[in-house]
């Protein structure tokens, strides 16, 4: 197996899986932001139109509905004390949980109480917003994370990959050096360009060749001096 993808595979399971992991922090603490922020904006949302109703019509004016519109509410209504669908009314800004209504659509309803001036409660604002937004708001935060964790993802590869290559490209050449000792071609160098130890190993190499080539012709000077010796005695 080679050094890259020794390499690849294993850091790649490690990369993912801590991508993963925060993708998922983030992905859940964004989801809780944007549910918080949803339910802040109608809190406000109700106890601003709470304050613009006359307590002695309790009608909804233009300016409310101006309100329901800016606000993007799905819908904007008054309930008499005596009509409160709540078992107890509140004295405090209220939200239900989400909801299916008759017509399928998910929504969450907000109440605040409508004080006279003497503080009597005379009836509640209710303001309905639908949950999609949130699912909405999720899914395009969602998409910016799985967008970043690939571009991150994308990026650590292609730079692992260009380390794997910088290692396995100057380890072959000193493989193909090695060979080439083994086939009888001493003397020559390998120049290497790469980590220190690479170097490091690329100049024992060198140094190897050198004193395997010193030392065959030493052995054979040795040999021919020898034979010469030998011929001179005969």
């Amino acid at each position: 197996m080679k050094i890259r993808t020794r390499l690849l595979l294993f850091l790649l399971p490690t990369l993912l899986g801590s991508i993963a992991f925060i993708s998922s922090l983030l992905a859940y603490n964004w989801y809780q932001e944007i549910s918080e922020g949803f339910q802040t904006r109608l809190k406000s949302a109700v106890v601003a139109a709470a304050a613009l109703v006359d307590p002695n019509a309790l009608e909804l004016t233009e300016e409310l509905q101006e309100i329901q519109k800016e606000l993007a509410l799905t819908r904007l209504h008054i309930i008499p004390v005596r009509s409160s669908p709540l078992p107890t009314i509140p004295t405090h800004v209220q939200l239900t949980k989400p909801y299916k209504t008759e017509e399928g659509a998910s929504v969450m309803t907000g109440y605040a109480p409508i004080f006279t001036k003497e503080g009597h409660i005379m009836g509640l604002m209710a303001a309905d917003v639908s949950t999609d937004l949130i699912d909405q708001k999720f899914q395009e935060s969602l998409f910016l994370i799985l967008l970043g964790s690939g571009c991150t993802l994308a990026i650590v590869v292609t730079t692992l990959y260009l380390i794997a290559n910088k290692i396995s490209d100057p380890v072959q050449q000193l493989n193909n050096s090695a060979l080439a000792i083994a086939a009888g071609q001493y003397g020559e160098s390998v120049q290497v360009s790469g980590p220190k130890e690479i170097v490091e190993l690329a100049n024992t190499l060198n140094t190897m060749s050198e004193c395997l080539h010193e030392n065959i012709n030493r052995l054979k000077d040795n040999s021919l001096l020898r034979e010469r010796m030998y011929g001179e005695y005969e």
